[in-house]
């Protein structure tokens, strides 16, 4: 038993001298060190996105914990604490906390394994949380009243205050007809933090809201809107009265004319002017005028000096107080013959009329001014001078003394009529068709008068040789010009010719109609 004991004792011994042999010698190695990025943290609250707190902690005994903690409001808390490594001779740090503007300072205690600490203290300067722009007007709407009497339209004001330098301001009208930008006025500056906008806006009828929107440095976005009542009355109405109408009016020239209207305005008449077009030159008739005091219905008489070649409308306008106006336009045909939207059938109805449409054929009389059947074609020959063709659904306008040889159509042998290139005796009317081609005249059909279509330069171009787009594949839209023959019972009369719609039987293309608006010298 001594004998155990004894041995016991010695490995007891032995044990002790071996474990003190392990023990680590530190004396060689350093501190640890802690190494920041920054020697400041300056966390803006203002950002969604800050620069996190970065340092490296080094210990080359190896590192038995790092604890970080906060200094917030003069008192000191625990944030952190690490003490299982990766690589125990370093640590980086990288922490983003909840910032706010109580944050003075962010301690890092680092400890080694010899038992050294040290710490590193790093300074934090919280930029405040900066609220967004502010917008103020200084009044709580635009208000117009048009039942005033006058239109007072107060200057547009309001300013913006803003705790960061301002970086954009949008002013934007908004109406029925939709946004419209309305510019700075004046410009934004650089680095402001103020800005007084003051500017006269016109507003209108319609008009409902100005929105102004203001962007800071930080890109915080603060929107107004300034509401707009505008109540209008609304515009004088104009009416024809007695035998007056809006239709055009035809005459000859040195004849006058009579136009009754009635106006009226819920804020009252001031004046009514008449004028005369002559195309795009617009004179007033300062005979004709007429003013008033306030009257909210008036009747006006206006007794129009004799007409001349060139007048192509007449025009009515009456003003009310506010110097608003409605306008009324009359168009004047003056030394012409006009037969608008004339129904003109295709060769298919050259002898029967469509049921719906008795009296509708295809031999066109320009002395009458309405289409003929064959049979009266036949019988009346200079009386027609033109007629109108479908070919395979092409629109062909022909002179009477053009035959289509072998066509049905053509002629009526049970009623003895011969086919029209067998026809004998009195002559048919060799009507000049020619294209008009726009922009090649300094007029058009809907103002053409009739010295314009008596000049050389059209009968020029009436003698010109005719082509294949004279008579053929017109389209609806198109113009042609015209002379009828000597011979014609209205005889070498000049006019002209609108295309105002084709209509084609979509079972039939030789059947269908032509709506046709024509234009003939008078003399």
């Amino acid at each position: 038993m001594k004998q155990v004991m004894a041995l016991m004792a010695a490995f007891l011994i032995l044990a002790a001298g071996c474990s003190k042999d392990r023990e680590m010698d530190y004396s060689n190695t350093k501190a640890p060190e802690i190494k920041s990025i920054l020697d400041v943290i300056q966390p803006d609250l203002n950002k969604a996105d800050n620069i996190p707190l970065v340092c490296v902690v080094f210990a080359e005994a190896g590192l038995q914990s790092v604890k970080m903690k906060i200094v917030k409001a003069g008192v000191e808390t625990d944030f952190k604490e690490i003490t299982t490594f990766y690589d125990i001779t370093q640590y980086s740090v990288k922490e983003l906390p909840l910032w706010d503007d109580t944050f003075q300072s962010f301690k890092i205690i680092a400890t080694d394994r010899a038992g050294r600490t040290v710490e590193k203290v790093i300074p934090i300067s919280v930029t405040r949380y900066l609220a967004a722009p502010v917008i103020t007007f200084p009044v709580a709407e635009i208000l117009i009243d048009e039942n005033s009497g006058s239109i007072v339209i107060p200057r547009t004001k309001f300013s913006v205050t803003a705790a960061s330098a301002i970086a954009k301001v949008e002013v934007n009208l908004f109406s029925a007809a939709g946004t419209t930008p309305v510019p700075l006025n004046p410009a934004l500056g650089t680095e402001q933090l103020t800005y007084e906008f003051d500017q006269e806006i016109l507003y209108k009828a319609g008009d409902n809201a100005l929105q102004v929107s203001v962007t800071d440095a930080y890109g915080k976005i603060k929107i107004e809107t300034l509401p707009i009542r505008y109540i209008a009355i609304p515009l004088p109405e104009l009416k024809v009265a007695g035998s007056t109408t809006l239709e055009p009016i035809i005459a000859a020239s040195n004849t006058t004319k009579t136009l009754n209207f009635t106006a009226t305005s819920g804020i009252g008449i001031n004046a009514i002017r008449v004028y005369k077009l002559e195309k795009n030159v617009v004179t007033e008739i300062t005979a004709a005028a007429k003013t008033y005091t306030s009257e909210k219905a008036v009747n006006f008489i206006a007794d129009l000096p004799a007409f001349t070649p060139t007048t192509t409308g007449i025009r009515i306008t009456a003003y009310d107080q506010l110097g608003r106006s409605t306008t009324v336009d009359i168009q004047t045909i003056i030394d012409l013959n006009y037969h608008p939207n004339a129904r003109i059938g295709s060769q298919f109805y050259s002898k029967v009329a469509d049921p719906a449409y008795p009296g509708v054929f295809c031999f066109y009389s320009v002395k009458d001014m309405k289409t003929y059947s064959l049979a009266q074609f036949y019988t009346n020959r200079p009386n027609i001078d033109l007629y109108f063709y479908f070919f395979g659904g092409a629109v062909r306008l022909y002179q009477a003394s053009t035959n289509r040889p072998g066509e049905a159509w053509s002629g009526d042998v049970a009623n003895g009529i011969p086919l029209m290139e067998n026809w004998t005796g009195v002559p048919r009317n060799a009507t000049k068709i020619k294209k008009f081609t726009p922009g090649s005249f300094a007029f058009n059909f809907d103002n053409v008068t009739s010295a314009e279509l008596k000049a050389s330069a059209v009968q020029t171009y009436l003698n010109s040789a005719q082509v294949t787009a004279d008579f053929a594949n017109y389209v609806a839209g198109e113009v042609a010009f015209f002379q009828t023959a000597a011979t014609s019972t209205s005889g070498a009369k000049i006019g002209m010719m609108k295309i105002e719609s084709i209509t084609v039987d979509p079972k039939d293309t030789t059947k269908g109609f032509y709506t046709v608006s024509f234009k003939v010298v008078q003399q």
